[in-house]
């Protein structure tokens, strides 16, 4: 029931113990860390798989990044990322495939209803997309002018993702004998779909120094799909994810 308000602890978790392991790693080779980085964003699809009845896949996310610096203006990193995204689907019931839905529960749903004009359902669907990623970039940055430095970043790197859909019913059954209409709800759960897909990224951004160890940066990301196939590609609603973010950088 409090699926939506869970948001995979267990994932964000994940995500910043990868972060600290890939920079613990690069300390222990002696490689210059030049930076550790937290940020929150914005996620919208830009473009959505076809067949599927998409209208809309957005929400938030969040990760972290650890950078080593190779040259004045080159650099490799890591960036751990988690993203919980709303999908806005036509007929997403429907479309799940849900043996419990299409074998039993919704012709039972809608005999009930046609046999007994005091009950009515009202059903409505929430589907989620939960993704965490792993991404190695390679980040180009310019000479930095004054407070100012603008850069690159391209990578690639798997996706793991959970979809979830949830039956959100809310039914009322009328006692006109007693002038009263009891009314309760409750959700459904579909089984979760799982899977990997590969990705890759485009990020430019721009770099503001707030003090000598910490800078803020807002970038904007492309991604897109890496096609393949298998059950885990199809079921994937996405074939590119947008992104604004704001980050905090600590510089060493």
């Amino acid at each position: 029931m409090f699926g939506r308000q869970e948001i995979h602890f267990h994932h964000v978790c994940w995500v910043a113990l990868m972060s600290w392991a890939c920079s613990s790693v690069a300390l222990s080779q002696g490689v210059r860390l030049e930076s550790l980085s937290a940020w929150v964003s914005s996620a919208q699809g830009l473009e959505l798989k076809h067949g599927q009845e998409l209208r809309q896949v957005r929400g938030w996310g969040g990760g972290c990044a650890a950078s080593l610096r190779l040259t004045g203006a080159l650099a490799v990193g890591v960036r751990a990322a988690y993203a919980d995204l709303q999908v806005d689907q036509e007929r997403a019931v429907e479309q799940w495939g849900w043996a419990f839905w299409q074998r039993f529960y919704g012709n039972y749903v809608r005999d009930l209803q046609s046999r007994d004009s005091s009950y009515r359902a009202t059903l409505t669907p929430d589907q989620h997309l939960y993704i965490t990623q792993l991404v190695p970039m390679v980040e180009f940055r310019w000479p930095q002018k004054g407070a100012a430095a603008r850069g690159v970043a391209a990578g690639a790197g798997p996706w793991f993702y959970e979809r979830t859909l949830r039956l959100h019913e809310v039914w009322e059954k009328d006692f006109p004998q007693l002038n009263h209409v009891f009314v309760y709800d409750y959700y459904n759960h579909a089984e979760v779909r799982k899977g990997v897909v590969c990705a890759a990224t485009l990020e430019g951004g721009v770099e503001l120094m707030l003090q000598q160890f910490l800078r803020l940066r807002f970038c904007a990301s492309y991604s897109r799909l890496l096609s393949s196939t298998g059950s885990a590609y199809e079921r994937f609603p996405l074939v590119s994810l947008g992104g604004l973010a704001a980050e905090m950088v600590f510089t060493y």
